[in-house]
């Protein structure tokens, strides 16, 4: 993720999005991805109902993730939210399209032109796909 971001993701504002796909990957590696993934929607539609799921609160990272408790909304939960922007982008538009997404996060100046360069939408559009994606997706 680091390369093909070229460090971007391993910034604060990239994180949620390097951060659930690294969960994915490694519940995926274990043979436990379907009850993950039904599991990080389900924990995120809760979390949406409460107005804890977009992007403006996603992609500050340290306060978004934080220390649950101490000012941190989520703690280790963060890392279901940043999973399901994985596999609205998968399901929606294929996985190619999600590590293109990445490459458009280290080449481009915002997130707003990534996501353009990358689905030929904008932040609000694809926000509300993302969420929408999620009220239908959970259990």
């Amino acid at each position: 993720m680091n390369a093909f971001s070229r460090g971007a993701s391993n910034t604060p504002h990239y994180r949620f999005i390097d951060e659930g796909y690294a969960e994915h990957y490694s519940q995926a590696m274990m043979g436990r991805e379907a009850a993950y993934k039904q599991r990080a929607l389900d924990k995120t539609q809760g979390f949406l109902e409460k107005g804890w799921v977009n992007f403006g609160q996603a992609v500050d990272w340290p306060a978004y993730f934080g220390q649950k408790g101490k000012g941190g909304r989520l703690g280790f939960e963060a890392y279901l939210v940043g999973s399901t922007f994985y596999y609205y982008v998968k399901d929606t538009y294929g996985e190619d399209a999600f590590f293109k997404l990445v490459e458009e996060i280290g080449t481009n100046f915002t997130f707003n032109r990534a996501l353009k360069a990358t689905f030929e939408k904008n932040e609000e559009e694809i926000e509300g796909e993302w969420l929408a994606y999620i009220r239908s997706s959970a259990q």
